[in-house]
């Protein structure tokens, strides 16, 4: 597949926060720990040693010199430096003093705890964004323009997403399905050409089901384009296109799972440019607005 697969620290765009988010779902217990208070700590984490942030994440000084070389990172003072960077490049620096994402939320504090979810989402969205692959991007417009049926795929909670995006897209003109039921999916996949092109979205990147279907889509030659927060999951090795959505998701409720603003942001930013691209959307647009819209005498 394309950059993404190729290592860290290649696509100019891409933040540290988005490097250490991408590989959230495959770190360590110790790793985690650091990540989670990077994320929640940004203000202050810049400022402290390796020593220093090893004791505040109960790790050893090698496993934080470890999770610095993972990143991509020479050595703990470049990794400080791209923390700080990347805290500007994502938010204009205005997480340097707020602190804000080391509140929780409360409901004694309303305020505080809406500028934190705020504030978070921010973060997510800036991230998810300022990560994708420029050239991957445009390589995926090209190939959801001249699909001749693209199949949307996704499990569990990201399967609202799914359903979001193919409606978007068949309101431009192109053939879209998806579908709750596994069967229905994989039956779908099996019937894609080399003129198709197969949209997963998955969090984990690595659920069994979407591996079957990508697999059907595969044998029968579609591209995979792959919306998710595992750059390193089986799905990813196996995808043409991959696009990172961050997770958020410990900083409102401590889990890692639910909620999906990040890849409904992807796939808002792939619908607008189809729409911008393809020549006839305008024309599809107007005619779903009109049939929308139209009278008609109920029974």
């Amino acid at each position: 597949m394309g950059d993404v697969q190729s290592g860290f620290g290649e696509n100019p765009s891409e933040s540290l926060i988005t490097r250490i988010l991408a590989l959230a779902e495959s770190m360590s217990a110790g790793e985690k720990r650091i990540t989670d208070f990077l994320i929640k700590h940004q203000s202050s984490a810049v400022s402290l040693s390796q020593a220093e942030l090893a004791r505040k994440c109960d790790v050893s000084a090698p496993t934080v010199s470890r999770y610095v070389k993972r990143l991509g990172e020479k050595d703990y003072h470049a990794f400080q430096m791209s923390l700080v960077q990347s805290s500007m490049q994502l938010h204009g620096g205005f997480l340097g003093g707020s602190g804000h994402l080391e509140r929780k939320v409360n409901e004694d504090d309303l305020e505080g705890s809406l500028q934190t979810i705020l504030d978070a989402q921010v973060m997510g969205i800036t991230s998810s964004i300022n990560s994708l692959d420029r050239r991957q991007l445009a390589e995926a417009v090209d190939l959801i323009c001249s699909a001749r049926m693209m199949e949307v795929a996704a499990a569990g909670r990201s399967t609202c997403v799914a359903m979001d995006a193919a409606y978007k897209f068949e309101r431009l003109g192109i053939l879209a399905s998806t579908s709750q039921y596994y069967e229905k999916l994989l039956s779908m996949a099996a019937l894609l050409t080399q003129e198709d092109v197969l949209l997963v979205i998955s969090r984990s990147g690595w659920s069994g089901v979407l591996q079957q279907v990508q697999n059907a889509a595969r044998d029968h030659g579609a591209k995979v384009v792959l919306v998710t927060s595992n750059a390193k999951g089986p799905i990813a090795e196996k995808s043409d296109y991959v696009f990172l959505a961050t997770i958020m998701d410990d900083i409102l409720d401590g889990s890692r799972g639910n909620s999906r603003v990040c890849e409904f942001s992807i796939i808002e930013v792939l619908y607008a440019l189809v729409a911008s691209h393809k020549k006839d959307s305008s024309t599809y647009l107007k005619m779903h607005e009109e049939y929308v819209f139209s009278r008609v005498d109920l029974p």
